[in-house]
């Protein structure tokens, strides 16, 4: 009986080794697919400026207010339009702004492009 018990005791610290070893490659193998993702991630970054074109509010954070300075922590060169620039959020009970207009739109485009 006792000799049982050592076994089982022997067996289940193997299938916990074994756990464990599985537990560790897969971490390891987690850790390597994330590494390339973010180099990957870093590469197409320094390679890719980008254009963001979106509303503009004085109060608040959204559209291009909310998405230029987190890109350019990033060290990402983000060159934007505001197509609409708002007082605030068009939630808000009154709002005040101008819309940028498709010709303008295009006309600030094309003037982007011309210099690249």
């Amino acid at each position: 009986n006792r000799e049982r018990e050592r076994e089982n005791r022997e067996r289940e610290r193997e299938k916990q080794k074994k756990r464990q070893e599985r537990e560790t490659r897969k971490e390891h193998t987690q850790k390597e697919q994330s590494d390339d993702k973010r180099k990957m991630a870093e590469k197409e970054v320094d390679e890719a400026p980008i254009l963001s074109i979106q509303s503009h509010v004085v109060h608040g954070y959204v559209g291009n207010r909310a998405a230029v300075f987190p890109l350019q922590l990033l060290g990402v060169e983000v060159d934007f339009i505001n197509a609409v620039q708002f007082s605030n959020h068009t939630g808000y009970k009154k709002f005040t702004g101008q819309t940028l207009s498709s010709t303008e739109l295009e006309e600030l485009i094309d003037g982007l492009m011309a210099n690249d």
